[in-house]
This record gives C-alpha cells, structure tokens and sequence, in this order.
C-alpha cells in the first residue's frame, strides 16, 4: 500500500497543473504588449528585428561543364570520347550539389549534362556491341 501511494505522490510531482479561472478559455498571450505597429514588446521595449541576408547560390563549375561537354557531344565531338569526362563530371557535381545545404546551385544543368552525355554513350555502347555481333556473325559463314 505504502509503495502504491508513493507512486501516486511522483506523479503528481510530474503532472501538469491547471490554473483555475472563471473563464472558460483564456488567453495566453493576455499580458503581452505591443508597440503602436502592432509587434509584441518585451517588457515594455520594442524588440530589434532579425536581419534575413539572402545569398546568391553559387553556380557549380563542374555541372556547367558537364552540361557543355553534354551539348558539344550531341553536336558531333562524342567520337573524341569527351562524354567519359562530360558523364563523371555530372555526378560529381550533383554529389557535391546535394551536400552543399543550398549554397551551391546548378542541379537542373549537371543532370542536363548527364543526360546529354549518356546519350551518346549509349549510342556508342550499342554500336560497338552490334558491330561485335555481326563480325562474329560473319566470321561464322566465311569458315
């Protein structure tokens, strides 16, 4: 009985007390003032108000030049094999994009980029495998 009732007496030591009033809602904020703008003051000061710097994001470099190198592949340079560099460059850019917390900017152009340089490596990539195929193919009928 006796540990029961300490149980009780701990929790009421950790409840929340209501405060009893003759209204039925109250306002919290009844003992606030405010300044003739209408903001809240604090202990009859007006407070200073934050100052919000807003900052430019940076441009990231890699995205740029893998979105160029994207655009030049697709304008005939990918026989040069300039995708290798354009493909790694994306990625790189939208990791380093991502863990920038907004500083950097540019995600809409290194995945541009990646998308511009996957193409051909792809085309090539199939051309290469087809080639490979009908070589074999006819290396098949000649013997």
């Amino acid at each position: 009985m006796d540990n029961k009732n300490n149980q009780n007496n701990s929790y009421q030591d950790y409840a929340p007390r209501q405060q009893q009033s003759n209204e039925p809602y109250q306002s919290v904020y009844q003992h606030q003032q405010y300044n003739e703008y209408g903001f809240p003051t604090s202990q009859g000061q007006m407070q200073q108000p934050q100052q919000i710097m807003l900052v430019k994001a940076e441009m990231s470099g890699m995205a740029v030049a893998s979105m160029v190198i994207g655009i030049l592949g697709l304008l005939g340079l990918h026989m040069c094999g300039a995708f290798l560099i354009g493909i790694p460059l994306g990625h790189l850019a939208l990791n380093k994009i991502k863990y920038s917390n907004g500083r950097i900017d540019g995600r809409g152009m290194a995945i541009a980029g990646l998308v511009m340089n996957y193409i051909p490596a792809i085309g090539i990539g199939l051309i290469m495998l087809f080639s490979l195929f009908l070589r074999g193919f006819t290396s098949t009928l000649t013997r």
